[in-house]
């Protein structure tokens, strides 16, 4: 099956004002059942807020085996095998089908995500990334099935990974990116923190946890299966400036040139659920917020000035 929309996109105005904010989703309980709600909430926020097209990430904790199956740590620290998240990611989608009503007003592209949070060895890696892939393209061949007429001309699935420098080494992103990108039908979503050193100055500069910024640009854009949706969490901008920085790197040594940010992720919503988070301190910023922060900072500079067309801020799931 041909890849969707991989193509490179050309930079374009930036947009006045965000679109409508989605609710991506911490995952703690990967059932069919349980995610059908999920995603009926969502199509109903949808139709609410006119939305012709967003994006979603729901995230499904840590990658992991337990020694017979690939999978994920959901965030109730339970295993959820591929199997699993493959018959919870169907009710989602039959969810948001079903309650558009027949509306085709919007069109969801949702990523199936994981995290390299303890992710370690380039083994695993990459054993993780290619079962990940091949779970992404078995939804998107159920999408696509005749026995759904109407599902495509509403919903597609891409991966999605929450890519760390601090949670992991480069090394290990490195071969889950490869993996993945090694037999892609549906390109994936990097939703992760920079830790990069910034301005730019011309070098390669570091990263957290031994990272360089060529290794956080390779796993986000540089990868041809990638597509970026950083976090821009923090309150000051600094988030914004990391991501301008890696932009610029790539803009002048980078193999795919300067990014094209496809959304930003706020948490403000997460933080509002849990409140007394640390994570959450000056870093609980809205999602419209977040937005303006990332196309400020990439259009102060022509070499990486381009449109972000989405954003969406995390939550957690049954909240």
């Amino acid at each position: 099956m041909a890849a969707l929309a991989v193509a490179r996109i050309p930079a374009q105005p930036a947009e006045a004002t965000a679109p409508p904010d989605t609710w991506s989703r911490y995952i703690n309980n990967a059932s069919h059942d349980s995610l059908y709600y999920v995603g009926c909430g969502q199509a109903q926020s949808s139709l609410s807020l006119g939305s012709s097209a967003e994006v979603v990430i729901l995230t499904f904790g840590r990658a992991a085996n337990n020694g017979s199956a690939w999978g994920t740590i959901v965030y109730s620290n339970a295993f959820a095998s591929t199997t699993d998240i493959y018959n919870a990611m169907l009710g989602f989608l039959q969810g948001f089908y079903n309650c558009l009503s027949g509306s085709t007003s919007t069109f969801l592209t949702l990523g199936i995500g994981t995290t390299n949070d303890q992710l370690s060895n380039t083994q695993a890696a990459s054993g993780h990334g290619a079962a990940w892939s091949q779970l992404v393209t078995s939804v998107e061949n159920w999408i696509r099935d005749p026995a759904h007429p109407g599902v495509p001309q509403v919903e597609q699935v891409y991966g999605a990974m929450d890519f760390e420098p601090a949670w992991g080494p480069a090394a290990a992103a490195a071969a889950w990116s490869s993996a993945y990108g090694a037999s892609y039908t549906q390109p994936y979503y990097d939703f992760g923190a920079a830790e990069c050193q910034y301005p730019y100055d011309g070098s390669n500069r570091a990263c957290s946890n031994y990272w360089l910024t060529s290794d956080r640009y390779q796993v986000a854009w540089g990868q041809p299966a990638a597509w970026a949706i950083p976090e821009i969490y923090t309150n000051s901008g600094s988030n914004a400036s990391e991501w301008l920085a890696i932009s610029k790197w790539g803009a002048n040594y980078g193999s795919a040139g300067h990014i094209t940010f496809r959304a930003a992720l706020a948490q403000h919503e997460a933080c509002v659920e849990r409140p007394g988070d640390p994570s959450c301190v000056g870093a609980d910023q809205g999602p419209q917020t977040a937005y303006d922060q990332l196309q400020s900072a990439i259009n102060s500079d022509t070499q990486t000035m381009s449109a972000v067309s989405w954003d969406s801020q995390m939550s957690w799931q049954g909240t």
